[in-house]
């Protein structure tokens, strides 16, 4: 005698945790963004394929999320809850939440089964002077909740953090998948030229940095060594915002010749981009560190430190200094700056580069590691009994 079972194929269910919408957009919630619109473009392709499976997805939001939100074919937008920020995403969130929860901002609800969470580094650990005890904390206590939880998937960046997340977080390595982010997002942005009259940078030569105040971007050590070069008429522009609940506080670096200019819109600073002698990225710490592609994207050649993921990221796209040493720091910006051939090269080489990252890629391993954590599929209620 033996028991022949059939299964239902039924549509594959997927819920996003949206609490990205409410934040200000640093790496992580660009990650989340342009995933999210990566996802929604590689669904509405296989609604059209007969032999794909289906699947219904829906972007969760908190009530406090903005009026305009993005416009997408395929995955449904809802808003839930009353709550908002850590209270709603753990407390709320998972109520609401059909089939396997994707979430992409290093946090996740602990009451939640089957999801996956993106932890895109472990600088909370590594260099958790960096950030506030507070932040510290909540992190350190979802890290150490991810690696026993069996049932939960994993993803980061890049094999630097994967290595990082094992030895620091005690992930198991079996438990860890690698999706990249992506860079082609930059190809639609249209530079904002206007930026550069109201920096003062429309005949003026200059360098840019894109940096948070975290003391792992290296800012002050740029700034030093920007001043012991003092390059004639080149100016150094760093632009970014601060984030004082979530990075400790450091002295505020200054230089003549030195432009900040706060947070800019993607328009604005792919204007930088375009129009900059060299891009620098100095940093001591990055998950994965996608400015640096930025750059290329724009055809700016890239200096940046060979530290954490860079190398990985960067390939023999850039010219790299050693981000601790302040006069090596300056030896490649006078290179970069003054050796034409070597820039050329940089900027053929990242024209490569930035091909290997694209967004749709990275959707099609999400859903294919979401697919990996759906609740296993049980036998119908018909069964024919043989015998």
């Amino acid at each position: 005698m033996y028991r022949e079972f059939y299964f239902h194929k039924t549509a594959f269910m997927l819920a996003i945790n949206g609490r990205f919408v409410t934040q200000r957009t640093t790496g992580v919630q660009r990650y989340a963004r342009e995933m999210l619109l990566a996802l929604d473009d590689l669904l509405s392709t296989r609604e059209s394929s007969a032999s794909a499976d289906a699947v219904t997805a829906q972007l969760l939001v908190p009530p406090d999320a903005p009026a305009s939100l993005p416009v997408l074919r395929s995955i449904a937008i809802r808003r839930v809850g009353r709550l908002r920020g850590h209270l709603w995403e753990q407390l709320e969130l998972p109520r609401h939440a059909r089939g396997v929860l994707l979430n992409w901002c290093n946090t996740f609800p602990v009451l939640a089964r089957h999801q996956v969470v993106v932890l895109h580094d472990a600088s909370v650990l590594s260099a958790p002077e960096g950030y506030t005890p507070a932040f510290r904390a909540y992190y350190r206590a979802l890290f150490a909740l991810a690696a026993r939880r069996s049932m939960l998937r994993v993803a980061t960046v890049s094999a630097f953090s994967a290595m990082e997340l094992r030895l620091l977080a005690g992930i198991p390595a079996a438990r860890l998948r690698i999706i990249a982010c992506g860079a082609d997002h930059w190809r639609s942005v249209a530079p904002d030229e206007t930026i550069l009259e109201r920096l003062d940078l429309r005949d003026a030569p200059f360098i840019l940095t894109v940096a948070s105040d975290n003391p792992n971007k290296n800012t002050a050590r740029l700034v030093t060594a920007y001043s012991r070069l003092a390059p004639r008429g080149v100016r150094l522009v760093l632009a970014g915002a601060g984030h004082a609940r979530v990075f400790a506080q450091t002295a505020p670096t200054v230089a003549d010749g030195l432009v900040r200019t706060g947070y800019l819109a993607d328009a604005e600073l792919a204007a930088l981009y375009r129009h900059a002698r060299a891009f620098v990225f100095p940093s001591l710490y990055e998950g994965f560190g996608l400015p640096p592609l930025e750059a290329m994207t724009f055809g700016c050649p890239v200096l940046c430190s060979y530290a954490a993921s860079l190398p990985e990221v960067a390939g023999d796209a850039a010219l790299y200094c050693d981000a601790e040493d302040v006069d090596d720091i300056a030896r490649k910006l006078q290179q970069i700056l003054e050796d034409d051939a070597l820039r050329e090269r940089l900027i053929a080489a990242g024209t490569r580069q930035v091909q290997r990252f694209l967004w749709r890629d990275a959707a099609a391993k999400m859903l294919t590691l979401a697919q990996d954590a759906q609740p296993r599929a049980m036998p119908s209620a018909v069964a024919r009994l043989n015998g």
